[in-house]
């Protein structure tokens, strides 16, 4: 088994690998993950694209990612357990798929940092 270690930029070197190789990468739970190598010239397939029930018809490459007001919120809280996680998903949607954040949310963040401000 060989095992490689991601660099700062959360990069891992594999030795088999060919620039411009594209992997499919699956979580497993618990750490593992699983990579299975795809077709040369393979197009990436945005993580929208897909879903439990399977592939959306049509897939739509302008359409991006809603984050739930709770990853919103987990993101910006620093006691938050969930706090690196919520960091993580929120910088994967908008490097991948692009991100926006809704009215909804916005105005619910902004309501939480006004009674924050007030309670101190």
């Amino acid at each position: 088994m060989a095992i490689s270690t991601a660099d700062a930029k959360r990069r891992v070197v594999l030795p088999a690998a060919r620039p411009g190789d594209v992997f499919d990468i699956q979580s497993q739970g618990e750490g593992r993950l699983l990579l299975g190598s795809l077709p040369r010239g393979h197009r990436r397939r945005s993580s929208a694209a897909a879903n439990d029930l399977g592939l959306l018809e049509g897939y739509d490459p302008g359409a991006m990612i809603l984050p739930d007001t709770n990853v919103l919120i987990y993101a910006f809280t620093d006691r938050s357990p969930f706090l690196e996680w919520a960091r993580c998903t929120i910088a994967a949607a908008v490097s991948e798929d692009g991100a926006a954040v809704n009215a909804v949310s916005l105005a619910k963040i902004c309501v939480g940092a006004r009674l924050r401000r007030r309670s101190r």
